[in-house]
């Protein structure tokens, strides 16, 4: 039986016949670990452009909800024309208030169409995502006003959520986002708002801090 074995070991068709099988288990395991790793990387990228569309809204939104309270902060009331032009609701109520103006749906608008050139996006798709969040957030003045809430008075989540739901909503398909990821921007952005007003409030870019 020794002799057997050592002859076939001698033998180059028994040496093929002993390496081969362990080649073959070689090149599948290295096989595995390849696809392994492209798996892991191709997992890797798509968090990562996960990531950034969540990046990418946020900082839309952010320029459209901060670009008003800057230039109001430049311009003070000068051409604050409101944007409900002083109508009032049966309620006798002002419909939106004298804090929502057409200089700040015109600011929202513009500073998002810049922020959206300025990620490679369509200046169309930022103008017409700070028109929606100044939608959004007239909408909630709506709702404050009928809850008579003072103007510019603090409501938190009526505050923040409309005016950020509301174009991710309408806006999901272009800005590439999923419902999943509409629901993280949204949540994002009620969370930094919430900071970022009292930073505003800090600079004198508000008038209180919320």
């Amino acid at each position: 039986m020794v002799a057997e074995l050592v002859c076939g070991a001698m033998n180059p068709a028994g040496v093929r016949a002993f390496t081969k099988p362990r080649g073959r288990a070689a090149g599948r395991s290295w096989a595995l670990i390849a696809l392994n790793a492209r798996a892991a990387r191709n997992g890797l990228m798509n968090a990562m452009d996960g990531i950034w569309l969540i990046g990418r809204a946020l900082l839309l939104l952010a320029a459209a909800n901060i670009s008003p309270i800057a230039v109001k902060g430049l311009l003070g009331d000068r051409w604050s024309l409101p944007l409900d032009g002083g109508l009032r609701f049966i309620d006798g109520e002002p419909l939106l208030g004298r804090s929502k103006t057409v200089r700040g749906l015109v600011t929202a608008a513009v500073a998002a169409a810049l922020a959206a050139v300025a990620m490679g996006l369509p200046a169309l798709l930022g103008a017409e995502l700070g028109a929606l969040a100044m939608l959004g957030d007239a909408l909630a003045s709506f709702g404050k006003r009928r809850l008579k809430v003072a103007p510019s008075a603090r409501a938190t989540g009526l505050d923040q959520i409309p005016e950020s739901l509301l174009p991710l909503i309408l806006l999901r398909g272009p800005l590439g986002l999923s419902w999943l990821q509409v629901a993280a921007v949204t949540l994002a952005f009620f969370v930094i708002e919430i900071p970022l007003a009292r930073i505003s409030f800090r600079f004198g870019l508000r008038d209180r801090p919320f």
